[in-house]
């Protein structure tokens, strides 16, 4: 969870190796899937380093990464964000550039803010017996510490006051990254565990799909209250304490209905918080001064968004070379297509599927809603119940 972080710093922290059952499946590298191999590009060079000779090709001059693991991880979310400009961002890209940003900030914020690992979509779906699953698997997997009895991922929820985790919800209205952040004090002042919730905010770019009678493309209530009751039942079931706790709607950028970056908008939430945190530390306030979270910028520019967070996966991977590597720059003949599987279904990208397809966004709406772009807007009978509770 942490461990694409631990290679930016000198002494990180050790954490006992558990397996997290909220975090959604990828596979494990291993040191013997680790080849380096030459491909069918070309790649830019200006002299600056020499080309290596076809002749050295012992291992020992192969650069080798620690761990392997954060390699991958790494390497994959650099090779997932150059797919599209619209390819979707999966849980380890956003795992891997989010623990990347926050092992740069400052170490007030690193000791007040958690950034957890993405988590599945088992928790939040409408269907509860799919949620009841996934408690029970979470309690056969035996991750309870035995001094307290919760679950070790619960457990790091408690370390800091403040918690920012990506989740991914699927329902009838979409599949999405939707940002849940909390703020918790000490229940007991001698204990060093933030288990007294005080307020928490559900921040989602997601709107209705049809406008409203004002033309207006609308939150999904429906939708944020789901997720409120799921994540308190989830609160419940970790001993989390919620007495006088201010419930809040997170205001954020919205996308178009039409628009696939629900990923780089709660990367640029995750990035947003953690600069109103830092603004906060810098002008000596306390977090407690915040009765709820504030609502976030109103411009967003996904493709921008997705470029920074490109280059973050990019340095991640050199270090995890212990800085032996460099970013280089390959060119690709414009006819080549590569397949990827993306929510069960083949997908064929060219190169220049990299292009921005949309324009630079203006500024949001201050009421936060999307404003149609049809020209008349939908009849009350055709209207989706969405629109009609909002």
């Amino acid at each position: 969870m942490a461990e694409a972080s631990q290679t930016l710093t000198e002494n990180p922290p050790e954490k006992p190796q558990v397996v997290n059952p909220l975090a959604l499946k990828r596979p494990v590298a291993d040191p013997k899937d680790y080849v380096v191999r030459v491909g069918n590009g070309w790649t830019i060079g200006d002299g600056t380093f020499d080309r290596v000779r076809e002749s050295r090709k012992a291992k020992k001059d192969i650069p080798y990464p620690r761990p392997v693991e954060d390699a991958r991880q790494a390497v994959h979310a650099l090779s997932s964000l150059q797919l599209s400009a619209e390819a979707p961002i999966t849980p380890a890209t956003l795992d891997c550039v989010s623990h990347a940003l926050w092992s740069y900030q400052p170490e007030v914020i690193r000791r007040s803010v958690w950034i957890a690992p993405p988590a599945g979509p088992e928790l939040w779906s409408a269907d509860e017996e799919m949620r009841d699953e996934m408690y029970r698997r979470m309690a056969e997997e035996k991750l309870a510490f035995n001094e307290r009895g919760e679950y070790h991922f619960v457990g790091e929820l408690k370390e800091q006051p403040i918690v920012l985790w990506p989740i991914w919800v699927e329902d009838r209205w979409g599949k999405d990254w939707v940002l849940i952040a909390w703020y918790a004090q000490k229940s007991d002042p001698s204990i060093e565990r933030y288990d007294s919730v005080r307020s928490y905010s559900i921040y989602d770019p997601r709107r209705s799909a049809r406008p409203n009678q004002d033309g207006e493309h609308v939150p999904l209530i429906q939708r944020g209250l789901r997720i409120m009751r799921r994540l308190e039942y989830f609160f419940q079931v970790g001993n989390f304490k919620m007495d006088g706790c201010k419930p809040s709607t997170g205001w954020i950028s919205p996308m178009a209905p039409d628009e696939i970056s629900s990923g780089e908008r709660c990367f640029a939430a995750i990035k947003n918080l953690l600069q109103i945190i830092t603004d906060s530390a810098i002008a000596e306030k306390d977090w407690e001064g915040f009765p709820v979270f504030p609502p976030l910028s109103r411009w967003v520019y996904p493709y921008a968004t997705r470029m920074e967070m490109t280059g973050l996966a990019a340095y991640l991977a050199v270090a995890t070379h212990q800085w032996n590597a460099r970013i280089a720059i390959e060119c690709l003949e414009p006819h080549l297509g590569y397949q990827v599987v993306v929510d069960g279904e083949l997908r064929i990208f060219k190169p220049d599927a990299l292009a921005p397809t949309r324009q630079i966004p203006d500024f949001t709406q201050a009421n936060y809603f999307y404003p149609s772009q049809e020209q008349e807007t939908t009849k009350d009978s055709e209207m989706d119940p969405e629109v009609e509770e909002a």
